[in-house]
């Protein structure tokens, strides 16, 4: 995969920088290897999956533990 790539999965450090989530790696291979077709919509799943864990903790202790300030 390229360099550079940064993750959407807000809830987790990353062990180093360019470090995705598996689907995320998926996607971006795919959206490589049959381009012009992209893949992004199975990302969708994903994105609802953060949202729900940050409202389920709350927005407050979202900002405090996992925000980048």
């Amino acid at each position: 995969l390229p360099e550079g790539l940064s993750s959407r999965y807000r809830l987790r450090k990353a062990p180093m920088p360019g470090a995705l989530s598996t689907i995320e790696a998926i996607v971006t291979a795919l959206n490589l290897l049959d381009s012009p077709s992209r893949f992004d919509e199975l990302l969708r799943p994903f994105d609802a999956l953060i949202e729900g864990q940050i409202d389920a903790m709350g927005r407050e202790v979202y900002r405090r533990n996992h925000a980048d300030t």
